[in-house]
């Protein structure tokens, strides 16, 4: 028993990663007041997209991009309601996942990440992601978007930069955070 707490108390406390359940201001579904709503980690959908509700067993109504396969997958067509986006938009923004494909050279994530700061944009992660083709580099970054808009915007000027071959939204994949 004495060893026992011992041991806890030398264990890292580590708190599990915050659900991403959005403001009831910002989703909105037909025909009901107040639902708990989330947003799906598969498609990240973000502030301007269509958007479908899926409903869950005991979490609510999770919100994804209308084109997610796992929502086009979906049999049991049942489950899926109309939602809608709300007045306002999360201050914290959307996590997207974004591939950038690029000839590899000295200073390529310093101008990535420049680009991206210059837009007012925050990178949540990134790594180089190991790739067969020589010469090339692989940016997965998840970036904190606050609009379809933005996330645009952003998309056609990392793919202005020099040696960038590719910069596109990861489709239907989890953020890399």
């Amino acid at each position: 028993s004495r060893l026992r707490s011992i041991l806890i108390r030398k264990l890292p406390q580590v708190t599990p990663p915050p659900e991403r359940t959005s403001d009831p201001s910002v989703i909105s579904v037909r025909g009901v007041d107040r639902v708990l709503t989330r947003l799906a980690r598969c498609c990240n959908p973000v502030v301007g997209e269509p958007i479908v509700g899926f409903i869950t067993r005991g979490k609510g109504i999770t919100v994804h991009r209308a084109d997610c396969r796992t929502i086009l997958n979906e049999r049991d067509r049942a489950r899926l309601v109309e939602v809608t986006w709300g007045e306002a938009a999360p201050k914290q923004g959307y996590q997207v996942p974004v591939r950038i494909e690029a000839w590899d050279r000295v200073g390529l994530w310093r101008d990535v990440s420049g680009t991206i700061a210059d837009a007012g944009i925050n990178i949540d992660a990134g790594e180089q992601v190991q790739t067969r083709r020589p010469g090339r580099a692989v940016l997965a970054t998840t970036l904190r978007i606050q609009s379809i808009a933005q996330l645009t915007s952003i998309l056609d000027k990392l793919n202005r930069l020099p040696d960038v071959i590719e910069a596109r939204r990861e489709q239907n994949a989890p953020p890399t955070a």
